[in-house]
């Protein structure tokens, strides 16, 4: 494999970004990656250019401090008057 290398790296990437230039850039501009974009990936990482894989970004999961939001409040009818405690 490190025979290719230089030929992928100098020959068949620029060729792939040449021959779906119009294809990737709106991939890349629509913000959504698919096929060709992967395979631009993918042919980064067969030389060694990790640059441009996806990478996780923030905290992990498991740190994640969650906070959850109830959307089944208690119930509390306004029609019934609330009872208040009288001081003796």
């Amino acid at each position: 494999m490190t025979a290719f290398k230089p030929i992928i790296r100098d020959v068949i990437r620029w060729k792939y970004v040449g021959g779906n230039l119009g294809n990737l850039d709106r991939e890349i501009t629509t913000a959504i990656p698919a096929r060709l974009t992967d395979g631009l990936v993918q042919l980064n990482q067969k030389v060694d250019i990790e640059d441009y894989n996806w990478k996780a970004w923030g905290p992990t999961r498991e740190s994640i401090k969650w906070h959850y939001l109830s959307y089944d409040p208690p119930e509390t009818k306004i029609w019934k008057k609330k009872e208040v405690a009288t001081v003796k």
